[in-house]
C-alpha cells in the first residue's frame, strides 16, 4: 500500500506531473498536463518452468535495471533505452522480435515525449511497426503498482492475442510504431516489452514471451 499526504500531492502538482485540470490527461495523447492517480494492484505468481513448459500464461525471458541516479524527476531518454536494450540481451532478442511494448507513458509532456523517443531510438525498421499500449489511459497511474499492473496487462495481451485500445486522440507516433485506438484489435503477439521508470533515474524493463507462438 502506499499512501501519498497532502504535501505529497502538493509536491507533485508544483512539479507538473500530477494533472489538476478539469480535463482528464491521457498517457501519450493531448498537451501532456500530469498524471491522472488511479487505484489498483495485482499479483503474479512466478514459477521455473521445464523446456517445453506450456502450462503457465507467459514467459518472463528477461528484464533489466539500469539507474540513473538522478535525485531529481528528469526522464532520461538514454538510460530508458539502456533498460530496454539490456532487458532485450538478457532475454537473447532482437527488437524486431518485440511485437508490443507496454509503456510506461504517465502523461506528462516531458515523460512521455522522452520514453517515446527512446522508444523510435529502438525501432529502427518501420517495415514491421511494434504496437504500443498503457493501462493507464484506463486505470491511472497506480504509483507503485503501475510496473505490475502494466505487467499483467502485457500478459494478458499474450494470452488473448490482443492488442487492447487506448483512448482516441492526438499523439506523436515514433517512427515504427503504432496505436490500437478506440477498439481493441487481435494481432500474433509473441513477445512483448513492459516498461517502468519512476522519479530518482529509477529505469526497468521486463520482456515476457507468449508460450503458445515459440
Amino acid at each position: 500500500m502506499q499512501r501519498m499526504s497532502a504535501l505529497d500531492w502538493q509536491a507533485l502538482a508544483a512539479l507538473g506531473a500530477l494533472n489538476v485540470s478539469d480535463e482528464p490527461s491521457l498517457p501519450l495523447f493531448g498537451a501532456g498536463t500530469g498524471f491522472t492517480p488511479g487505484e489498483g494492484s495485482a499479483c503474479i505468481l512466478l514459477e521455473r518452468a521445464d523446456p517445453g513448459d506450456t502450462a503457465g500464461f507467459a514467459e518472463l525471458a528477461g528484464g533489466a535495471f539500469v539507474s540513473a541516479a538522478d535525485p531529481l524527476p528528469h526522464a532520461s531518454g538514454e538510460h530508458e533505452a539502456r533498460a530496454m536494450q539490456a532487458a532485450l540481451a538478457d532475454a537473447q532478442l532482437a527488437m524486431e522480435d518485440i511485437d508490443l511494448i507496454v509503456a510506461h507513458a504517465t502523461g506528462t509532456e516531458q515523460g512521455d515525449r522522452v520514453e517515446l523517443d527512446a522508444i523510435a531510438a529502438l525501432c529502427d525498421k518501420p517495415e514491421k511497426p511494434v504496437w504500443l499500449s498503457t493501462p493507464k489511459s484506463i486505470a491511472g497511474h497506480c504509483l507503485g503498482a503501475s510496473g505490475v499492473v502494466g505487467l499483467l496487462a502485457a500478459v494478458l495481451m499474450l494470452r488473448e492475442q490482443r492488442v487492447y485500445p487506448v483512448a482516441e486522440g492526438e499523439t506523436r507516433l515514433p517512427p515504427g510504431a503504432r496505436f490500437a485506438q478506440g477498439r481493441s484489435i487481435d494481432v500474433l503477439l509473441r513477445s512483448a516489452m513492459v516498461n517502468a521508470f519512476g522519479f530518482g533515474g529509477f529505469n526497468a524493463a521486463l520482456v515476457v514471451r507468449n508460450l503458445s507462438t515459440n
